[in-house]
């Protein structure tokens, strides 16, 4: 049987490596509109990081630093290595529409499955709160929405299992998985 490589054998030039993953972070951000749990908040840290997305964007989650000890444990130092920023108020989150769409990752009469989402790139994903999903205040501000389709009894899934599987497929859609 084959051994396993690993990471540091995966990418024996570790400084270039990480100079490529700055240099090449892929056109999603995430937004999280007042997400509380810091599990949530820790594993889309780390999904940040897998996915290599732009930055991940805290609007009113309860901590202004993902810094924080749980976070901190949770996400494996993720949190170090992804760009981020906290904004507090709606005016700073609708300038966000200056650079990115703003795309709402909620099932809605109008949204569409995740993995039926064309673009335009960049994009910020918007992800809701635990209970309540994303507040209307911050959908208004959506140009589309994408859900994952739910097949059993549930309506709704993990916030973090939502993001990574829709993460995924866009990049999928956008050609960066091989």
């Amino acid at each position: 049987m084959e051994k396993a490589l690993t990471y540091r054998e995966m990418r024996p030039d570790l400084e270039a490596y990480l100079k490529i993953i700055e240099a090449n972070r892929y056109p999603i951000a995430f937004v999280l509109d007042s997400v509380q749990n810091k599990r949530n908040i820790a594993a889309i840290f780390r999904l940040a990081d897998a996915a290599r997305v732009k930055e991940v964007i805290l609007y009113q989650c309860g901590i202004n630093t993902p810094q924080q000890y749980k976070v901190k444990k949770i996400a494996r130092s993720a949190q170090e290595f992804v760009p981020q920023r906290s904004i507090e108020d709606l005016t700073e989150l609708k300038k966000l529409k200056d650079a990115y769409q703003l795309v709402g990752l909620e099932i809605t009469n109008n949204s569409i499955p995740y993995f039926e989402y064309e673009g335009p790139y960049p994009i910020a994903l918007v992800i809701g709160n635990e209970q309540r999903g994303i507040s209307a205040e911050v959908l208004s501000l959506c140009e589309s929405s994408i859900h994952v389709p739910m097949m059993g009894r549930n309506s709704s899934m993990n916030v973090a299992m939502a993001t990574g599987i829709a993460t995924y497929g866009l990049l999928r859609e956008m050609g960066k998985l091989k």
